[in-house]
């Protein structure tokens, strides 16, 4: 791998409402953005999941991996270069990648959106290793060979309680974001929809930080937040029966059953944030709290 060009990225182009979040466009060099895509447009992708519900519509592929194009992007995406950047935010500390662990933790970086798809107002997991990593920031690149204003599928920034939106970043191609992650990290995806069926293809990273650092990290991160940001312990929680916030109302998608199945984590998300437990479950809480 050849090394990296350096990114120009001053702490002055971060924007810190509803939480701390910078837009990098131009992320790749348009020789290499225009090999990943031809790369991308020639492989037939292995789902490894795929999600039908009234919050989220997606799927997430695997094979993709194996691919030169999207080696050296993950690579990019995993170097000290985007590191160097989440200093900027978290302080000058250890960070841990998704690539630098085996499997990627178990997630994969890369998802398609198709036509109709959407992601509803959630916060992702805010640890691996049994807590002793704690997530800290994401990014997100774009990567569709084309993308059009009426075509939806932006990526959204909701209000610290995920009801209300707040940003409306448009996936430009060969754009990158980068946003602080912490329970009041909430975001989603816009419904999609291109005439010509191109699809809305991403990359995604996260990013770690030994739970020993995470209490001099928020005090990094909140040095200039009136409203403060927390961290707490909690798994990808979704807010059920509002996708896009309590303004933009879906009553197919607010009456159905299958937002049930949400309402679980995200009750046992509020308990850990606001007491600050490590409860994994209901029945946990059951228990303490019974």
């Amino acid at each position: 791998m050849e090394s990296l060009q350096p990114i120009k990225m001053l702490k002055d182009n971060w924007s810190i409402d509803p939480f701390p979040y910078a837009i990098i466009d131009n992320f790749l060099p348009s020789d290499e953005f225009e090999s990943l895509n031809y790369e991308l447009n020639q492989t037939s992708n292995l789902i490894q999941r795929q999600f039908e519900t009234p919050l989220e519509r997606k799927a997430i592929y695997t094979n993709i991996l194996s691919k030169e194009n999207a080696q050296g992007l993950i690579y990019r995406m995993a170097s000290d270069q985007i590191k160097d950047i989440i200093s900027q935010q978290i302080g000058l500390l250890d960070i841990v990648s998704m690539g630098e662990k085996l499997n990627f933790a178990g997630y994969s970086p890369y998802h398609i959106t198709r036509n109709e798809g959407y992601l509803g107002s959630h916060v992702d997991h805010s640890s691996i290793e049994n807590g002793k990593l704690r997530h800290i920031a994401n990014t997100i690149y774009y990567v569709s060979s084309k993308w059009e204003k009426g075509w939806g599928g932006q990526t959204i920034l909701f209000s610290r309680n995920g009801f209300c939106e707040k940003v409306l970043i448009d996936p430009i191609p060969n754009r990158l974001i980068v946003f602080i992650h912490t329970a009041n990290s909430f975001h989603g995806v816009r419904k999609y929809y291109s005439p010509e069926n191109i699809e809305r293809r991403t990359f995604y990273h996260d990013y770690y930080v030994k739970e020993s650092k995470i209490n001099l990290v928020m005090q990094n991160i909140n040095i200039n937040i009136n409203s403060k940001l927390v961290h707490s312990l909690h798994p990808t929680t979704f807010i059920p029966f509002f996708p896009f916030g309590i303004f933009h109302l879906n009553y197919k998608a607010v009456f159905s059953f299958k937002n049930l199945n949400y309402i679980p984590t995200y009750i046992v998300y509020l308990v850990n944030r606001y007491f600050g437990t490590r409860i994994s479950s209901i029945r946990k809480m059951l228990n303490i709290f019974g």
